[in-house]
């Protein structure tokens, strides 16, 4: 919420398929030892994904 970011969802396995095509960059800011799990800022073109926690902190979880 401080810093203005979005948390997205994309269905399954579906992702990592998507991800060739509609993430042209993607850059590791911090946590670089954790691997699949570190910080990333991410360039998406078209993306079909839904966004469950928006930069506000409201969530479609509940």
């Amino acid at each position: 919420m401080r810093h203005g970011g979005f948390f997205r969802v994309t269905l399954g396995a579906a992702a990592a398929l998507l991800t060739r095509e509609h993430v042209p960059a993607s850059k590791v800011i911090d946590y670089a030892n954790l691997g699949m799990e570190a910080v990333r800022r991410v360039e998406l073109r078209n993306l079909p994904a839904i966004i469950v926690i928006d930069d506000k902190g409201e969530n479609l979880y509940g």
